[in-house]
């Protein structure tokens, strides 16, 4: 008996010995403890300096058998610039996308090494189709072009992404396109993924017939790869209501068993609220001048490039708020009136532009001032600028020019509007720019909540949406040491949010983490209690498989497995 009580009176002191080793051990622990820049991330809450130097010694690239490490979060942002320049050299709109992004999240890196692989792997899309498109003009000729559709990530949702018509689409473009509406998707705060798709069709100067045999030759190429909860569509330059209406034709009559609220969210809001996006971009401009001059929209002389449904839609609601659009362009020039286009213009141009017509014809019929030469940034002074026409559009030299003219702000409502020389010196100048996948994100709202909604119901949707994005994005940028730029912003959010999916791991990983350090806590507990003589040295618990399966995100493809680093 006294041995027996003994050996229990051991037994405790052990237990309490090992309790009180672990507790030391914890608070250790706790000390060297680094709270992460980002809450609840593919990191965890917080990590250990250890373990960040463990992700740093782990090589980024491999190349010619050397390993490829960083110890900053700006040699990261450059290895990884360097891979798509080593990989793409040609692709040089996707190049200037992925620089742009990755300068801007470059200070992840430097707390959160393991996000740099998080990139790495954003970098490549899950899949680039490329198809023929045959077709039959009007005078009897087989006319080809080449298709496209790239369902860039579905890290947090199913795919979802505009079709462009324009014959200067091209592998880069159409990879720059798919990686800004991923960002753009993310910073709706929507489950979706994304995707982009067109042609280098060119719409202008054909007829109506020759546009719906051409959609109707692409949609028979695409339809395999789109659908409600797989890949849905929205419109984008060169796709109007003509283009959209065939497409959509053409898919009911491939898919006849398709129910009609499948079919509305597939095209989205494309047909009932085409003007998502210009009304979404003038609330985001009324929130943004709010928020950084005290100022609204009421007087402010707008700069508009293009004369599609993208810039009508943006000038009828500045007119609504008070403001003067005073330019639209197209390929002709642009059209200048200095007391500012009314609703009637607008509706005017909208009637010649659905006639093919041009605005050399719209400024000839209505005496209106028109341009050839030149562009309308250099000779138009301005207090806000939206560049709605396509990438690249306003350089350098059109950012001085508008910021030597007194512009106040530049709202970017294309992809990519500005160059990257346009933006540093419209930052250096102290012109307030926000990007495009942060402006334009009207229409993947409006097409998120379409189904069951009426107009006037999206509009109240965007109207209370947009300025919430605004101020999410300028608090991420405060957040992360880059107060008031909004691009950066952007970039920050939209990247944390897809870091934080299932499809990176971090929360099955946390998940397992936790699993596995309880399961370490059960041996050691054990092993105390068989020192002890209080349990028989029978074999430990089998640790749980860390072999999980595929991450609960929307509607992966087939026997593709989730990534996990």
């Amino acid at each position: 008996v006294l041995k027996k009580a003994h050996s229990i009176n051991s037994g405790v002191a052990l237990s309490r010995g090992v309790s009180i080793g672990q507790e030391e051990r914890e608070q250790k622990k706790k000390s060297t403890l680094k709270h992460s820049l980002i809450t609840g991330d593919v990191h965890g809450s917080y990590r250990t300096l250890q373990q960040v130097e463990t992700w740093r010694k782990r090589p980024l690239f491999r190349r010619a058998g050397k390993n490829l490490t960083f110890t900053s979060g700006q040699e990261a942002a450059e290895l990884l610039v360097d891979e798509v320049r080593r990989r793409d050299p040609y692709q040089i709109d996707f190049l200037q996308a992925v620089q742009e992004t990755s300068q801007d999240v470059s200070s992840m890196f430097e707390e959160a090494p393991k996000l740099a692989w998080v990139f790495k792997q954003l970098m490549e899309p899950e899949r680039l189709l490329t198809f023929r498109v045959p077709w039959t003009d009007d005078n009897g000729n087989a006319r080809i072009n080449r298709g496209y559709r790239i369902q860039y990530s579905s890290a947090l949702g199913h795919y979802h992404g505009g079709l462009r018509f324009h014959p200067q689409l091209s592998h880069g473009s159409i990879r720059m396109l798919g990686w800004e509406q991923t960002l753009k998707n993310a910073i709706t705060g929507f489950p979706l993924g994304g995707s982009r798709g067109g042609s280098d069709f060119d719409p202008m100067y054909k007829s109506d017939a020759e546009i719906r045999r051409f959609c109707q030759s692409f949609m028979h190429e695409l339809s395999d790869f789109v659908g409600a909860e797989v890949d849905t569509l929205e419109t984008d330059l060169g796709v109007g209501k003509l283009e959209m209406a065939s497409l959509e034709d053409t898919f009911r009559e491939l898919d006849d068993g398709a129910a009609a609220e499948e079919i509305d969210e597939l095209f989205g809001a494309c047909e009932i609220f085409p003007e998502a996006s210009g009304f979404g971009a003038v609330y985001f401009a009324e929130r943004a001048m709010q928020a950084a001059f005290q100022t609204t929209l009421k007087d402010k002389v707008c700069l508009l490039s293009g004369s599609g449904t993208l810039a009508r839609s943006i000038a009828l609601k500045l007119v609504e708020k008070g403001a003067v659009p005073v330019t639209f362009s197209d390929e002709t020039g642009y059209v200048y009136d200095e007391k500012g286009f009314t609703k009637g213009d607008i509706d005017n141009i909208a009637h010649i532009k659905a006639g093919s017509g041009t605005l050399k014809e719209y400024a000839k019929a209505s005496h209106k001032k028109f341009a050839e030469a030149g562009t309308l940034w250099e000779q138009v002074r301005g207090d806000i600028a939206f560049p709605c026409n396509i990438q690249g559009e306003l350089n350098a030299d059109d950012a001085t020019l508008l910021a030597d003219n007194g512009c106040m702000a530049v709202f970017e409502s294309s992809d990519r509007g500005c160059t990257p020389n346009a933006q540093e010196i419209l930052e250096e100048r102290q012109v307030l720019y926000a990007p495009g996948k942060l402006v334009n994100c009207g229409s993947v709202i409006a097409s998120h909540q379409v189904v069951g909604r009426s107009v006037e119901e999206l509009n109240a949707i965007l109207e209370e949406r947009m300025p919430q994005i605004h101020d999410r994005v300028l608090e991420t940028a405060d957040k992360y040491g880059r107060p008031g730029s909004l691009r950066a912003g952007a970039n920050l959010y939209a990247f944390v949010r897809i870091a934080n999916s299932p499809m990176y791991g971090s929360e099955q990983q946390q998940q397992q983490e936790q699993e596995q350090e309880q399961e370490q806590e059960e041996q050691r507990a054990h092993r105390g209690a068989v020192r002890a003589g209080l349990q028989s040295p029978s074999p430990a618990p089998l640790a749980r498989s860390r072999i999980g399966g595929k991450a609960g995100r929307a509607r992966l493809p087939a026997n593709r497995p989730a990534l996990t680093l």
